[in-house]
C-alpha cells in the first residue's frame, strides 16, 4: 500500500543522501515507529514490514550515526513476531553495527527460546532468564535482566518458577507458564499469538501447534546462522533443537540437522570439548545425528549431515562406539 511504499522511499532516499540526511533522522526514526505500532496521526494501522527495510537502508546508508536509533527500535522491530524481513534487517544492524550483536542475539534469543521452550532463556551460570532489553544510550550497550521487570509482575513466583539452561523441566505448554511470566512478557510486547506450542504425536513425531513448518525453519535456521559463535546454546541445543531431527516435515529436519551442528561445533582453532557435561551434550547430539544420517527416509537430510561432519568432529566420530 501506499504507506509501505512511503517507507521503502525514504530508505532509498537514504541509500542515495548518505551522511546527508542525519539532520533528518530523528522525524525519520519516529515515522518509522509510528509505523511499527500501526500508529498515523489519528489512524490506526496494522504493522508496517517495509519499516523494517527501512531501517535497514538506513543503517546501510549512515551507520554508527543509527546507532541510538537502532537501540530504541529494537523492541518494536519485534512486535508482528519472527519474519524473514526481520531476520535480514537484523543482519544488516550486525554487519555494519557490530557493537550491536549481543542486543541483537539478546532479543531473538528471547523470541526463539520462548516459542521453542516455552520459556525465556536462562543464560549458563545465571539464575535469571533473559528478558525485555533496556539500553543506555552511550558507547557501553547494556542489558537489563529480566528480574527489573518482574517485580511488577511477582518476581519471586517468576524466579522460582525458572531454572537455568542446565535444568530438564521444560513446560511443554506455554498454558502452564506462571501468570507472572505472561504478565511479563506482554509486558515487553510478546503475545500469545506469537507463540507456538509443540507436542508430540502418537507416532512419535515431533508435531508444531500453532506454528506453520516455514516459520518453525526460520526459528532454527535463524539459531544456526546468529549463534553458532560466541554463545553457549549446548543445553538448548539438545532441548529444543534435536526434537526437530523427528519432525514430519524433511525440511525442518533438514534445517534441525544443519542449525544442531552449527550449535554444537567448537570454534575455529579450539578444540571439541573431551570431558564435562558439555562433552557429554555434544556427544549425546552426534549420535542422534548418526542415527539420523543412516535412518532417514529423505535423501537431503542424510547429505546435510555428512557435509556438516567436517574434521570439526572428528575427535567425537572416531570414538569406538560412534563406529559400531
Amino acid at each position: 500500500g501506499e504507506r509501505g511504499e512511503g517507507y521503502l522511499a525514504i530508505g532509498r532516499l537514504s541509500l542515495a543522501m548518505k551522511e546527508r540526511i542525519v539532520p533528518a533522522l530523528p522525524r525519520i526514526v519516529e515515522a518509522v515507529h509510528e509505523g511499527m505500532h500501526g500508529r498515523g496521526g489519528r489512524k490506526k494501522y496494522s504493522f508496517c514490514p517495509e519499516t523494517l527495510i527501512c531501517v535497514a537502508d538506513l543503517v546501510k546508508a549512515v551507520g554508527v550515526t543509527m546507532q541510538p536509533h537502532i537501540i530504541a527500535l529494537m523492541d518494536p522491530m519485534f512486535s508482528a513476531g519472527l519474519s524473514e524481513t526481520l531476520i535480514r534487517t537484523l543482519d544488516v544492524v550486525r554487519q555494519h553495527l557490530p557493537s550491536l550483536q549481543g542486543l541483537v542475539q539478546d532479543r531473538l534469543l528471547l523470541e526463539i527460546s520462548t516459542v521453542l521452550d516455552g520459556k525465556p532463556f536462562v543464560p549458563p551460570g545465571s539464575r535469571r532468564p533473559l528478558g525485555p532489553l533496556g539500553y543506555t544510550e552511550d558507547d557501553h550497550v547494556k542489558s537489563i535482566r529480566y528480574g527489573e521487570l518482574a517485580h511488577a509482575a511477582g518476581e519471586r513466583r517468576l524466579r522460582g518458577d525458572s531454572l537455568s539452561d542446565h535444568g530438564h523441566h521444560h513446560p511443554s505448554s506455554l498454558h502452564h507458564r506462571p501468570d507472572s511470566l505472561l504478565g511479563a512478557l506482554e509486558g515487553a510486547g510478546l503475545t500469545e499469538a506469537h507463540y507456538g506450542v509443540i507436542e508430540m504425536d502418537r507416532g512419535g513425531e515431533v508435531t508444531n501447534e500453532g506454528l506453520e513448518d516455514e516459520q518453525l525453519e526460520l526459528l532454527l535456521r535463524t539459531l544456526g546462522e546468529f549463534f553458532a559463535r560466541g554463545v553457549c546454546l549446548l543445553s538448548f541445543t539438545e532441548r529444543c533443537v534435536v526434537k526437530y531431527l523427528r519432525h514430519r516435515n524433511p525440511r525442518v529436519r533438514e534445517t534441525a540437522a544443519h542449525t544442531a551442528c552449527a550449535l554444537i561445533a567448537p570454534k575455529p582453532g579450539e578444540p571439541i570439548r573431551s570431558s564435562g557435561p558439555g562433552a557429554e551434550v555434544v556427544e549425546g547430539v552426534i549420535h542422534l545425528l548418526l542415527q539420523v544420517c543412516v535412518n532417514d527416509r529423505d535423501e537431503r537430510v542424510r547429505a546435510t549431515i555428512i557435509k556438516e561432519f567436517t574434521h570439526r568432529f572428528d575427535a567425537v566420530l572416531c570414538q569406538s562406539q560412534h563406529r559400531a
